[in-house]
């Protein structure tokens, strides 16, 4: 008897729910179930469109300026590879002397010419007044900072809060020497560097951090060479790091190494002394491991000056050395490819900071006669990499 209840209520509930469905399914469909019915193929939703992607740095380019004669300087900017040549609106001015939108530089503030006759004849001296000069990349807003003496070389800090220049000054002992001034854009010298035992110094230079200042430190015992030392701001410590007939310098962006022109040496036909045979580049790193040759250019032997025009060209040289952002690269001025009838133009070339992929990024007009004894070349200067 309680089994077949049991039968009867489940077999009145089954038939309720299949009446549910049943009446479910007769409902008519909505419009979005009809328009599934009527388009059964419609293809999914488009997926989301994928991300652009970053667009590809642009090559690193060396700034550089031209000159030909007295004609005002063009400005230049040429990729790695020498590809690319375009003109730049930017002031002909390395690229270490601006910053803020300001430009440092040494101008000529004064000049005397003195003649004095006696007995052996009379002589004139000339007497030059430079000074350091802060303006706008336009030109605009000249503002003398020093005066009254012979200063010139100045560069910016990386921040460009201070300006290092060097400074023609005398010593307690009435000696004249070269020494380092620091000082703020107002014009306040906050730090002095005089190179010890009669020695001097030349061509300062910010370290990419601030912290220091490079220099060659010449000193006048012949015995002793030039060297390279570092100057560290806010402080007297100096620390040496190689040694050289060293002049211009420029620093690696990732403060590693200084790239510095050198003096080559070699012996001299005819002579008993060596003599200089011409200028190359030499990486010197800041560990103090010692200067590394990167160009050869200069010859080893010392040749004859060349003459053209009736005027001496000189050696074989390189000058302005600028390195890359990402210190790989070494850009220069040389006249290696013009020895002879135009030597008196200078290209832009570069190489790798390990010594490989020498090449030429631009090359100078050959050179016009233009009197017996004057010349006009064309000059590049590299001013710094972009």
């Amino acid at each position: 008897m309680r089994v077949s209840a049991l039968a009867a209520v489940l077999g009145a509930v089954l038939g309720a729910n299949l009446m549910v469905v049943a009446v479910r399914s007769a409902a008519p469909a909505g419009p979005a179930a009809r328009e599934r019915a009527a388009a059964p193929d419609a293809p999914p939703s488009p997926s989301p469109a994928p991300k652009p992607k970053p667009k590809p740095k642009p090559p690193m380019r060396v700034v550089f300026s031209a000159t030909a004669g007295q004609a005002k300087p063009r400005v230049y900017s040429v990729t790695a590879s020498a590809q690319g040549l375009r003109r730049e609106r930017r002031p002909a001015e390395p690229l270490h002397a601006i910053a803020r939108g300001k430009v440092v530089a040494s101008e000529t503030l004064d000049y005397n010419e003195y003649t004095g006759c006696g007995i052996a004849g009379c002589t004139t001296t000339r007497a030059f007044e430079a000074g350091i000069v802060v303006k706008t990349t336009a030109g605009r807003g000249r503002r003398v900072l020093t005066k009254g003496g012979y200063d010139t070389e100045p560069s910016f800090s990386p921040d460009g809060s201070l300006i290092a220049y060097l400074s023609h000054a005398s010593r307690k002992d009435g000696t004249e020497t070269d020494v380092i001034d620091v000082m703020t854009t107002a014009g306040r010298v906050l730090q002095t560097y005089i190179a010890p035992r009669g020695g001097w110094y030349a061509a300062p230079m910010f370290s990419p951090d601030g912290r220091f200042v490079a220099a060659v430190e010449r000193r006048n015992d012949v015995r002793l060479k030039p060297r390279i030392v570092l100057l560290r701001v806010g402080s007297t410590a100096r620390r040496a790091i190689g040694e050289g007939k060293f002049d211009q310098l420029a620093w690696a962006p990732n403060g590693a190494f200084v790239v510095a022109r050198g003096a080559v040496t070699g012996p001299h036909p005819g002579y008993s002394e060596r003599a200089t045979t011409g200028y190359d580049l030499w990486v010197v790193p800041v560990n103090g491991k010692g200067p590394r040759r990167l160009t050869r250019l200069a010859p080893a032997v010392r040749r004859d000056s060349v003459y053209y025009c009736g005027r001496s060209l000189g050696e074989v040289g390189v000058m302005w050395p600028v390195v890359s952002p990402d210190s790989r690269l070494v850009a220069y001025a040389t006249n290696a490819a013009h020895r002879g009838r135009n030597a008196a133009s200078w290209d832009v070339q570069a190489i790798r900071a390990d010594g490989t992929g020498q090449r030429t990024l631009w090359r100078a007009a050959a050179p016009r006669c233009l009197a017996s004894t004057q010349v006009s070349g064309e000059v590049a200067r590299p001013l710094g990499w972009v």
